[in-house]
């Protein structure tokens, strides 16, 4: 997924329902960070990444999610607008 933001807070990708009963992923800025949250029959996990500076640059940030017995987010080079 690629995206470009200036603000601190927002949902990048939701599939399923966002209400902590029920079994979604979410992929999102929060507090200029991004978050991966899964959450499976109640449980949740959250990865949030380490972006020096965040990404509410303004630029364009590649971010792809990988699940194998582990969560990980991985990404790509920033590009200016």
């Amino acid at each position: 997924m690629e995206f470009s933001t200036t603000v601190h807070s927002g949902l990048l990708l939701l599939n399923g329902r966002y209400d902590g009963k029920h079994n979604f992923i979410a992929v999102e800025v929060w507090q200029g960070q991004v978050w991966f949250r899964l959450s499976l029959f109640s449980h949740e996990v959250i990865v949030t990444s380490n972006v020096n500076g965040g990404v509410i640059d303004g630029n364009w940030h590649k971010v792809e999610v990988a699940f194998q017995n582990r969560v990980r987010i991985f990404f790509g080079k920033k590009f200016p607008i």
